[in-house]
């Protein structure tokens, strides 16, 4: 009995990591709009992330870039790599994000399964900024 429990427990745990995981996964893009507010500044950029899906486990955010305005190209982000923990269907954690003069910390993010797939920030404190915005995700993504 302690066996088929044992491997009912292991089914239901593969289970609950498949929600958790991007579908199909490997390496997609997240590109959008980006707004970075520091003080009186308020950076309207575009940002462009390149990430590789993890199975069972979310996926990293690998690099970043920031375009748009000479003061966003020249906004570079920290502490790379970023992993990102999905935590329902619709939501996901962005945890270590650090873009330069604004410090580092963890952004919640919502999800949207809608092709080809979203990320969108409402605004938010990191560090010393508040950060929002919407990044639309290539090739098509979903969690399931």
């Amino acid at each position: 009995m302690r066996f088929v429990a044992a491997v009912m427990a292991g089914v239901v745990l593969s289970a609950a990591s498949a929600a958790s995981a991007f579908t199909p996964g490997g390496a997609f893009t997240a590109t959008g709009p980006l707004t970075i507010l520091k003080g009186p500044l308020a950076l309207q950029c575009n940002a462009s992330a390149q990430i590789v899906g993890v199975p069972g486990a979310g996926g990293t955010v690998v690099s970043v870039t920031f375009s748009g305005t000479p003061a966003c190209s020249a906004t570079g982000p920290t502490g790379l790599p970023w992993p990102i923990t999905p935590t329902s269907t619709t939501a996901a954690t962005l945890s270590s994000v650090g873009i330069g003069g604004c410090g580092a910390g963890t952004l919640n993010a919502g999800w949207s399964n809608t092709p080809p797939g979203s990320f969108s920030l409402s605004p938010q404190p990191l560090g010393g900024c508040t950060v929002s915005g919407s990044l639309s995700v290539s090739p098509p993504q979903t969690l399931p």
